[in-house]
């Protein structure tokens, strides 16, 4: 089998890291940019994701839960989920790094290499990782506008 993953995404924000963190453990400030989010702020808490969107046959939804592993306050946040029906689970680390008072978050998803549909996985991943971190960029950047 060809490894497949991890998914990566990156973004900068032009707001420091202590500023950035609250946007991902503040449930509040979180719904601004990825609402469908819950998450349990502690190693152990509970992490789910629920959303669906279209009607009929071009309906898409999502229902993933799992663990959160790494809670550190002001740096990183890491889980484990598996969505409804899944056989396996996959990773993923949201990591801030301080960049001359600015912010560099990356985030990456691993353990894809577990399903049939790794390739499908991988990219559709990959897709919403920049989805949702350009909605970050976007309500830091307003807030900071403000």
């Amino acid at each position: 089998m060809i490894p497949v993953g991890p998914v990566t995404a990156r973004r900068h924000l032009e707001a420091p890291r202590e500023s950035v963190w609250p946007w991902l453990a503040d449930p509040e400030q979180r719904a601004s940019w990825w609402p469908d989010l819950e998450i349990e702020p502690r190693v152990g808490g509970r992490v789910a994701e629920y959303w669906a969107e279209g009607e009929g046959e071009d309906r898409v939804e999502r229902d993933a839960a799992g663990d959160v592993d790494v809670w550190i306050v002001g740096h990183a946040i890491g889980f484990h989920w598996s969505a409804a029906g899944d056989e396996s689970a996959t990773s993923v680390l949201i990591s801030l790094l301080s960049d001359s008072g600015e912010t560099i978050v990356t985030v990456t998803e691993t353990g894809f290499d577990a399903f049939s549909d790794a390739a499908y996985r991988v990219r559709a991943s990959a897709e919403g990782w920049d989805m949702l971190l350009d909605d970050l960029v976007a309500a830091v950047s307003a807030d900071s506008d403000r």
